[in-house]
């Protein structure tokens, strides 16, 4: 008997949380969205734990592949907004400034 491979437990297998089972189910294996996620969580299907055989294995890659370039394309496509913002940094020796700035005494320490 072949062990079913529990990819929950493959390193950053929490991303599959963000996907939509029931699309990557129909369009890549014209399956259920219920037939995707017994296999995806190892279910007990007829007593026994379910998981993806080898080639459905390397249909999800390719399909898990095929939605990272689908996304990278589309997020090239967002506009590019200012998220920097334009910062002065001032060295400050003088001890009486220090102590203003310490206790938030912006008046004192103009």
């Amino acid at each position: 008997m072949v062990e079913p491979i529990n990819i929950r437990k493959i390193l950053g297998a929490e991303v599959l949380d963000s996907i939509n089972c029931a699309d990557i189910a129909e369009r890549y294996f014209h399956r259920s969205r219920s037939w995707f996620t017994q296999r995806l969580n190892n279910n007990l299907v007829n007593g026994k734990p379910v998981s993806f055989t080898a080639k459905e294995m390397l249909t999800l890659r390719c399909a898990l592949k095929g939605l990272a370039i689908d996304l990278t394309k589309f997020t090239s496509k967002l506009p590019n907004l200012p998220t920097a913002m334009s910062v002065k940094v001032y060295v400050i020796t003088d001890r009486t400034a220090i102590e203003y700035i310490q206790d938030d005494d912006i008046e004192g320490f103009k």
